[in-house]
């Protein structure tokens, strides 16, 4: 401190005598510039963001001399020639010993004072002991640039007696930048260097703000040379030299052998400037032994040590191209983004790490492993992980599911009500998916197979068209069962109509024969149905044998062109021979003409029973006009009134566009 007060008078107007600067006490300051990184591997002074490997002791000693550290220049030093050397001669020995955890660091570091000497003297001691902390931010392996922050608090706990300690508690808030360049190193430290205030003739020691920056090259794993440059501020006398010390500093490290932990240091620093802590010369020996630490590290385990490694986290592939550099080559990497059925989505945008790109477009990779990431609108994200050849060049996709449309169906009768227990089924090709009237399924974009159910109501079949993330609500309308397999029949809701005496069907009964024949292709377990042929009394039996047997194989005839099989249906005339009630009136006629359906293979799984809008009738089949008696011609027995055609089934109406 006296020596920047020394200093200071080169530039003062006044002329301080030789027993006002150092007659005294030497002042509270710690003119011991040089503070060496306790856990840096390429340079003596700078500090990087990187750290040890973790959970790892490590130790580091080093020696450093410093040539006319405090030098007093009074005014008339260029014309006299005089000065007065306070700090002549400065040995010092810092002890360093750390563990690394995670991303963080602390060590201890106490420096020793082997021997201070000057003009007024020389002494020997402790200096201020340190704690010293470190945070990992960004690992510049695997990120843009490397990023740390620091934590130093001294204790004064000084011996000396000189200007190598603070008479108060001193700290330092840092932040490393570093970044590798191929096989150089590069570093900036910027901080505040916080400490007791001492006032002098006409400047002030006290906070500083301080920078390093360098550069470090390994020339091979078990060698380097590293550049540096310090310097620091005082907020208080900011543009005064006196208290600005510049120092540059070279220096080079020797790993001793490949699995020894041990690296030898060596560095020669030079003051720029005629300030407090710039020695005109400073030399630096220190040696450091980190058991399992990156001084000797391969990361990547390519065999290139991660000091001459230009990608340390990612391995040489050795190809025959630039196989020394520790880098694999580049590989362009064409990048579709696709939906889930591999079509290229055109407003998909994919990006990995700092790039970024539209489908379809590239990048080039320095890796055997592509990872990146993609959305596109009305799609859902994706991410992709995949490996890469080692050179040339490949094409990947990352899938960006689509986003379904959610379709609801409500299912109502034809008064409008809603359906209780209905459902709706989507069919595909990997199976279906059945949810209840009024609830959403999602769908893909296209045309979908659907079916509708709901007890008492005949199923139907429909499609529906669907966009991308097109939400809708449509509404379909299923109409009453009029047949349904019960037992060992199937029992109708309707009749069976023919023209009058013939065996010929009339269109009313299309719906009703198309029922039961999708009765018996979802119950295959009925192998054989027997179709009876029922008539009344009125007319010869044997003409009414003849005429149930030809209805009854119309009905076959009319199931078989509707899908089934003529191997599961027997037609059967049974005539008048099993009346259902006792004939007084034509409405007991009418009853009587019928035709029905019996299961004559193995019974049948059961199956819920329809809930009919009306009470079931058995179904009556005209009969032709009897003959006339001897005595009188009777009128012919009046046929049915044939109930109104059933309306055709609607489609299921598309989703919205």
């Amino acid at each position: 401190m006296i020596g920047l007060l020394l200093s200071t008078a080169l530039f003062a107007p006044e002329v301080l005598a030789q027993d006002e600067v150092y007659g005294g006490e030497y002042p509270g300051l710690n003119a011991q510039a040089y503070r060496p990184s306790v856990d840096s591997t390429s340079f003596l002074w700078l500090t990087d963001s990187a750290l040890l490997d973790d959970r790892n002791f490590f130790a580091r000693a080093g020696v450093d001399y410093a040539r006319n550290a405090l030098v007093y220049y009074p005014f008339d030093h260029e014309e006299t020639g005089n000065k007065t050397v306070l700090l002549e001669h400065l040995a010092q020995l810092d002890l360093a010993a750390g563990y690394t955890y995670g991303r963080f660091r602390a060590a201890l570091v106490v420096p020793v004072v082997l021997r201070a000497a000057g003009d007024a003297g020389s002494a020997s001691g402790l200096g201020d002991v340190t704690l010293d902390v470190k945070a990992n931010l960004l690992d510049r392996s695997d990120k843009p640039v490397g990023l740390s922050l620091s934590g130093r608090v001294s204790a004064p706990t000084g011996t000396t007696g000189l200007s190598l300690s603070n008479d108060g508690l001193g700290y330092e808030l840092e932040l490393a930048v570093d970044q590798d360049v191929g096989p150089v190193l590069l570093a900036l430290n910027l901080g505040h260097r916080g400490q007791p205030e001492v006032q002098m003739e006409n400047t002030t020691w006290g906070n500083q703000v301080y920078g390093r920056v360098g550069g470090a090259l390994a020339i091979d794993d078990m060698t380097g040379v590293a550049l540096e440059v310090n310097s620091s501020f005082t907020y208080a006398a900011f543009a005064d030299p006196a208290v600005t010390p510049v120092e540059l500093m070279l220096s080079g490290w020797r790993q001793a052998q490949a699995d020894v932990p041990f690296v030898l240091r060596g560095g020669v620093g030079v003051g720029a400037t005629k300030a407090i802590g710039a020695p005109s010369i400073r030399l630096v020996v220190s040696g450091s032994y980190v058991p399992g630490g990156r001084d000797q590290s391969d990361m990547d385990g390519d065999g290139i040590g991660d000091r001459t490694d230009a990608c340390p986290a990612n391995p040489e592939d050795i190809d025959g191209a630039r196989d020394k550099d520790g880098c694999p080559e580049l590989v362009e990497v064409f990048v579709q983004v696709v939906d889930q059925l591999g079509n290229m989505v055109q407003d998909g945008r994919w990006s990995s790490g700092i790039y970024a790109g539209n489908s379809g477009s590239s990048v080039m990779v320095r890796g055997n492993v592509f990872e990146g990431t993609a959305q596109a609108p009305k799609h859902e994200p994706g991410t992709l992980t995949q490996s890469i050849p080692g050179e040339g060049s490949t094409t990947v996709q990352i899938v960006v599911p689509m986003t379904p449309s959610q379709t609801v169906f409500n299912l109502t009768n034809r008064s409008g009500q809603a359906l209780e227990g209905a459902t709706w089924t989507v069919e595909g090709p990997d199976g279906e998916v059945t949810a209840a009237a009024g609830e959403a399924i999602g769908l893909l974009p296209g045309t979908h197979q659907l079916r509708f159910e709901a007890p008492g109501y005949r199923k139907q079949k429909g499609t529906v068209r669907t966009q991308l993330a097109t939400d809708a609500t449509l509404t379909r309308t299923l109409l009453e069962s009029r047949a349904a397999l019960k037992g060992n029949r199937i029992m109708i809701l309707d009749k069976v109509y023919f023209e009058s005496g013939k065996a010929v069907l009339k269109s009313e009964s299309d719906q009703l024969l198309t029922e039961i024949s999708e009765i018996l292709k979802e119950h295959p377990q009925v192998e054989r149905l027997l179709i009876e042929g029922h008539t009344d009394t009125q007319g010869r039996a044997r003409d009414n044998q003849a005429l149930s047997q030809a209805r009854a194989e119309a009905v076959q005839a009319r199931l078989v062109s509707l899908g089934i099989a003529e191997g599961r249906l027997t037609a059967k005339g049974m005539g008048e021979e099993e009346p259902l009630v006792r004939e007084r009136s034509p409405a007991d006629r009418a009853k009587n003409r019928r035709v029905e359906f019996h299961v004559v293979g193995p019974e049948p799984e059961p199956a819920p029973e329809p809930e009919p809008a009306a009470e079931p009738e058995p179904a009556a089949e005209p009969e032709p006009e009897p003959e006339p008696a001897p005595a009188a011609e009777p009128e012919p027995a009046p046929e049915p009134a044939p109930e109104p055609a059933p309306e055709p089934e609607p489609e299921a109406p598309p989703a919205a566009e």
